[in-house]
C-alpha cells in the first residue's frame, strides 16, 4: 500500500477488489467529514467504489492538511 508520511501525519491509498481505500490522520478525516457524505468513512479510512463517487476537492484538502 503506497504510504506518504510527513512528521506524524500520513496519507495512504489502496485498491481492494470492490472498492478503493484512502487513509489519513483521524483528526483530519474527522474535520472533513461533511465533505465525505454518502461515503463509507471510518476513523481514518475513506472507502469508495468509483472515483466519481468522491469529492476530489475534499481529498485534495485532506492531503494538503496532511502535508502541513
Amino acid at each position: 500500500m503506497p504510504t506518504y508520511e510527513k512528521a506524524s501525519r500520513f496519507v495512504a491509498f489502496n485498491a481492494q477488489k470492490n472498492h478503493f481505500s484512502f487513509y489519513a490522520d483521524p483528526e483530519i478525516v474527522k474535520r472533513n467529514r461533511a465533505g465525505l457524505k454518502g461515503l463509507d468513512v471510518g476513523k481514518d479510512c475513506i472507502r469508495f467504489k468509483a472515483i466519481g463517487g468522491v469529492s476530489l476537492a475534499t481529498l485534495r484538502k485532506i492531503v494538503a492538511e496532511s502535508a502541513k
